[in-house]
């Protein structure tokens, strides 16, 4: 790097010599070219400079977006598997009390249970 600027140093040294033989008018020409081209150079750099903004801020957005819906399905999933562990445990808690229980598991499948509890729901519900 340091060479580089050393060697654009001397280019410009050199120019520099150069121009003070040159003719007025001559001089005049490349100063106005040489503001052409700085100019026309700045807007180059102001434009690209807007291209990259615009570019940035559409990627950001999506960006954005992206972690919006990423969160929103991490959370749906979440919900998802904590009712089922809730539901499960219920379920865990029901098959531990028609275990614990002293009739066997074959006699709430009769029909006759069904039969009997259908009055004590309706008392229940007086």
């Amino acid at each position: 790097m340091n060479e580089e600027t050393e060697f654009a140093s001397k280019i410009r040294n050199y120019l520099e010599e150069g121009t003070s033989a040159l003719d007025p008018t001559v001089l005049m020409r490349l100063r106005k070219a040489r503001s052409l081209a700085l100019s026309a150079r700045n807007v180059h750099v102001f434009t690209l400079a807007g291209v990259t903004a615009l570019v940035e801020q559409e990627i950001f957005s999506y960006a954005k977006t992206l972690i919006i819906v990423l969160a929103l399905s991490v959370g749906t999933i979440g919900t998802y598997y904590w009712n089922g562990a809730e539901q499960a445990q219920e379920h865990d808690e029901i098959d531990s009390a028609l275990l614990t229980d002293e009739l066997p598991p074959t006699a709430y499948l009769d029909p006759g249970f069904q039969a009997w509890l259908k009055p004590s729901a309706d008392l229940s519900s007086q």
